[in-house]
């Protein structure tokens, strides 16, 4: 299909730009999967107290955000993952710093800038960020501006 990709018709009626009867709207509604339940459970995946506990802190912030499905649980495994691999680098690189081995600093240091790469790659994905927040549309709210003189 050529064009734009259809937007949800929750986005349409919140920029206000729907010409669309009453009926049409209760059915295209109907239509659209809206990705499932925002129920929150670990994967088994996830081992560790600490990874544990920073994949339900994450998801419950997303929730809260009004952002997080169940369908987003694999993303933020991926996520947990690379973050805790990227901590665990950085550990291992610092002590190489500190006991003066310029060889395995070295290599930590490349492992760490990938840890990084991946581990904000997976923050892009899930609106982790400021400019991955700023692309994801929510309908339900609306903008308030205020201004002061």
């Amino acid at each position: 299909m050529a064009g734009r990709p259809r937007k949800p018709i929750s986005v349409q009626e919140s920029t206000r730009r729907v010409h669309r009867s009453t009926a049409e709207r209760e059915s295209r509604r109907k239509s659209e999967d809206i990705g499932g339940d925002d129920a929150i459970e670990c994967p088994d995946r996830i081992k560790g107290r600490e990874s544990r506990k920073l994949y339900l802190d994450t998801a419950r912030a997303l929730k809260d955000m009004g952002i997080w499905k169940s369908i987003d649980s694999d993303q933020l495994a991926c996520y947990v993952t690379s973050e805790m691999l990227y901590r665990l680098t950085t550990a291992k690189y610092a002590s190489a710093i500190s006991s003066g081995d310029e060889e395995e600093a070295s290599a930590y240091e490349r492992r760490q800038d990938k840890a990084f790469r991946q581990r904000q790659s997976a923050a892009n994905a899930l609106g982790l960020n400021v400019t991955s927040r700023c692309r994801i549309v929510r309908p339900d709210s609306e903008p308030t501006i205020t201004l002061e003189l």
